[in-house]
């Protein structure tokens, strides 16, 4: 997934946060707070924030290789062509030598820059120095983690109505389901759409298909469970558990063209509904 510099200068900061006075004694736990505000700062394009993290030397090597420096970074930023839907950090590893420290960690983000999907995860390595008091990021490098091979939902699908079968109807007006692929068999799913009353719905899963149960809640009072394996290279099988009961089986399936998606047997809908629909969706 290429990004444009911009995206890949303040992610390569790891979610750098606002730079603050600190005691020695509490440099690590300072540090992560400080990626943790970071990526809260980045998600709200807070751009005080962004001018108070970098030192006015420091320089980003994006995963293409190319050295962005700061006033690069600020020009393509203030310009407003990227958007961060959601911007979150984890397994951070912190080392202080003196006044620098190496902060290394991962992000997982989505979000659109330029109309285009942004969305995925990244390896991500920090270089601050202690300055007047005060940590400042001289230096980052960013490196894209390598998608699922086996993960060919990505993408966004829109149901196509008139090849698909609802039972019980009547069907949805409209629904696009859109898959992101967070790394290391994560895959991060969305559905929004309006149903048969004209009512708006959107939901939000993340999942791995290992096997494993996992819940699946379009609001506070329906939830159900289900466990995802794949059969075969475009097939999946999700096992639907209702009230502690299973329900069946229902399958998911790429097309030999890998234009479309159908989803056939047993599921449970928005309002909680036991549905038997087939269900096809096509790539946009």
């Amino acid at each position: 997934m290429k990004r444009i510099t911009i995206l890949t200068l303040f992610v390569g900061l790891g979610m750098l946060s606002l730079a603050c006075s600190t005691p020695a004694g509490n440099d690590e736990q300072t540090l992560i707070q400080l990626e943790q505000d970071w990526s809260e700062a980045l998600v709200k394009a807070d751009q005080p924030a962004f001018d108070r993290i970098m030192a006015v030397d420091y320089i980003f090597i994006d995963p293409d290789g190319q050295v962005v420096t700061k006033a690069q970074g600020d020009a393509e930023f203030k310009a407003g062509v990227t958007k961060f839907d959601a911007f979150v950090s984890d397994d951070m590893k912190v080392r202080v030598f003196g006044d620098t420290a190496i902060v290394t960690g991962r992000a997982t983000m989505t979000g659109t820059s330029k109309g285009k999907d942004i969305s995925g995860q990244d390896r991500w390595t920090d270089v601050f120095v202690r300055r007047d008091g005060r940590w400042q990021a001289v230096s980052s490098h960013a490196s894209h983690v390598k998608p699922t091979e086996d993960a060919w939902e990505v993408g966004t699908w829109k149901l196509n109505l008139a090849q698909s079968k609802f039972d019980p109807g009547p069907p949805p007006q409209s629904e696009t389901r859109t898959w992101r692929d967070g790394g290391g068999g994560v895959l991060i799913y969305t559905g929004e759409g309006v149903d048969a009353q004209r009512r708006p719905f959107l939901y939000s899963l993340t999942f791995k298909i290992d096997g494993q149960e996992f819940p699946v809640t379009y609001s506070s009072a329906v939830t159900y469970w289900q466990r995802g394996k794949r059969t075969d290279a475009t097939t999946v099988e999700f096992s639907q558990i209702l009230n502690g009961k299973p329900i069946g089986i229902m399958t998911r399936t790429l097309s030999q063209d890998r234009k479309s998606l159908a989803y056939r047997g047993p599921s449970v809908n928005v309002q909680g509904q036991v549905t038997n629909n087939v269900m096809v969706f096509d790539k946009q």
